[in-house]
């Protein structure tokens, strides 16, 4: 069983954590998440384009993904400072360029924090890969 995100055991209580990760993960939505639609500009589409709006009021996040390309915009919602730009266009695992995953992390299924910053939760496969090349 993969592990809840610390966001969403920070913000159930041990009795919904309790029941499983279901569960919480059902509940965290249910009280911190809306969702609406909106016709946006779009980067990729270069043209307004319907997206659909997601709004985590627990982490102060949204996020904006295009209906037609994929594209995928995540800014804080107290200014709009772009936290990344995840998009389904290219290489959607490219990591950061100081990523420092290691292959004793990756086995703990652990992300370095370069690419926990950058909102990576899984570690970077390409090290496990690189490792085996070498042996």
């Amino acid at each position: 069983m993969k592990e809840l995100p610390d966001h969403i055991v920070e913000a159930v209580s041990d009795r919904v954590l309790a029941k499983g990760p279901v569960v919480a993960v059902y509940e965290y939505e249910k009280k911190h998440i809306t969702v609406g639609f909106a016709e946006r500009d779009c980067r990729v589409c270069n043209g307004e384009t319907h997206h659909r709006i997601e709004r985590d009021h627990y982490r102060s996040r949204t996020a904006s993904v295009c209906s037609v390309c994929g594209e995928t915009d995540v800014t804080v919602t107290d200014g709009g400072v772009a936290l990344s730009d995840y998009t389904d266009q290219g290489d959607v695992d490219a990591r950061p360029d100081d990523c420092d995953c290691a292959p004793c992390i990756v086995d703990e299924d652990l992300p370095c924090w370069p690419c926990y910053r950058d909102g990576f939760e899984e570690p970077n496969q390409a090290v496990l890969e690189d490792t085996e090349e070498t042996a």
